[in-house]
């Protein structure tokens, strides 16, 4: 009789083991997969913010470029009223 119930125990503890082994693999799964998409939002944002550097560098030539031709502009027409031409 007692080796009747060490196997039923022993039985219990192994459907016990094999479900804590399915848990354990569907967690490790889980976060394998919470991981890569945490390493591509990082490097997304990575991504944008070289765009936007880029972007931003762009946009201050393009106002410089603005403000140059501004600039020359009203210089050529001081000259032109002290000259007279």
């Amino acid at each position: 009789m007692r080796q009747h119930e060490l196997r039923e125990a022993a039985e219990l503890l192994n459907v016990q083991l094999q479900a804590a082994i399915s848990l354990a693999k569907k967690a490790e799964a889980a976060l394998v997969g919470s991981e890569k998409l945490a390493s591509a939002g990082r490097m997304a944002a990575v991504l944008t913010h070289e765009i936007n550097n880029a972007f931003a560098a762009v946009m201050n030539l393009l106002f410089l470029a603005q403000t140059a031709g501004e600039l020359l502009r009203s210089s050529v027409s001081i000259w032109r009223r002290l000259t007279g031409s």
